[in-house]
């Protein structure tokens, strides 16, 4: 119930923090600034958001599951899931600059040692498919799949030492999806 009346706030600041550090990004040409005075507050505040939401869906009680899905699932994909697969950025940078090449961005992402991402919602997700398995669409569960996946594995392919946080959580969220969506799975084999 506390949730709700923030809810919409909430989901609000973290899509204008999450423009402001794309913006920043897009201006400077690099993710260096994510380092500075200027974006480091603006991450904590969006990863604080995220984590928010992770203690709300952790403690969920069955009842309000129905109301989470109907309610509050679909503005968090829209809001972080997207966000989070890197497709506003890259749109955003092609917009800007007509030479932009993804590769190369995902190339300094390992070279810094840095991203715009917060594997905090990798949790996020892995909470939801966890909290939310009696009530998950295949079409659902495809789509967290879709945007987490590929987006975690270009930080972490290259080697086994950058990214820990994110590795740790991509793979969490691979056994919460086999261990509590099996059926899902083989569902969503149909779709395809």
């Amino acid at each position: 119930i506390q949730l709700g009346r923030l809810f919409n706030e909430m989901i609000q600041m973290y899509v204008y923090y999450s423009e402001c550090i794309r913006e920043y990004i897009v201006s400077n040409q690099s993710l260096q600034i994510l380092r500075t005075t200027e974006c480091i507050p603006i991450s904590k505040i969006r990863k604080e958001i995220v984590h928010l939401l992770l203690i709300y869906i952790d403690s969920m009680k069955q009842d309000q599951v129905v109301s989470f899905m109907g309610t509050l699932l679909n503005p968090i994909i829209e809001a972080i899931l997207h966000e989070y697969s890197g497709i506003r950025l890259e749109t955003r940078l092609s917009q800007k600059y007509n030479n932009f090449n993804i590769n190369e961005f995902n190339q300094q992402q390992q070279s810094l040692n840095i991203t715009y991402k917060d594997f905090y919602v990798i949790k996020l997700f892995t909470s939801i498919t966890k909290q939310c398995k009696q009530f998950i669409k295949p079409t659902q569960l495809l789509l967290f799949i879709e945007h987490i996946v590929p987006s975690t594995l270009s930080l972490i392919q290259d080697n086994y030492k950058d990214f820990p946080d994110f590795r740790l959580a991509l793979f969490q969220f691979i056994y919460f999806i086999i261990s509590y969506n099996i059926q899902l799975l083989e569902q969503i084999q149909d779709i395809l």
